[in-house]
């Protein structure tokens, strides 16, 4: 395993009542307690509906689920991360700087390092390809970029091996 993004925790769905009706849990699999329930996860017309504990519904058009909990990507850059199942406290909102938006291939755990991998088109900034981007690391604790970098994915090609394994 790795060190960087061994966390001990996994999120995981359960099927619930219905089609695509799930039961958001966690645990700790270094420690023997029960699963912790997140809330529910429900998708109707094309929407994901989150209902956390504190009974409050989210939508969004797609999900991630991270080690200790879930993001709700309720539009390409704005998104919702729920962790603690706990708290009363309204989960905060992210919203990147225009023309940024989370990668469709995240895949690697955000619990460790905290950072998010965004991306956004080069067009307008010296690039003159349709494949080129800056991939971007958005902390979530700060809500600012810590690094980023350009790259050039060909469409149909690269930009699919990037979104299926960028880490």
């Amino acid at each position: 395993s790795n060190v960087i993004s061994d966390t001990g925790w996994v999120t995981y769905l359960v099927a619930g009542i219905g089609n695509y009706d799930f039961v958001v849990k966690r645990a700790n699999f270094r420690q023997h307690a029960a699963p912790e329930v997140l809330g529910r996860l429900v998708s109707m017309r094309g929407e994901w509906q989150f209902t956390p504990l504190s009974g409050h519904t989210y939508v969004g058009y797609n999900y991630h689920l991270t080690s200790k909990g879930l993001l709700l990507l309720r539009t390409g850059s704005v998104f919702t991360y729920f962790q603690d199942a706990s708290s009363k406290a309204e989960p905060k909102v992210h919203m990147l700087p225009e023309g940024w938006t989370v990668t469709t291939g995240q895949k690697g755990d955000i619990e460790a390092s905290r950072l998010l991998t965004v991306q956004r088109w080069a067009g307008g900034t010296g690039f003159t390809s349709a494949g080129d981007f800056v991939i971007g690391f958005y902390d979530l604790d700060s809500g600012k970029f810590i690094a980023n970098m350009n790259m050039h994915l060909q469409p149909k090609h690269e930009a699919d091996a990037f979104n299926s394994k960028f880490f």
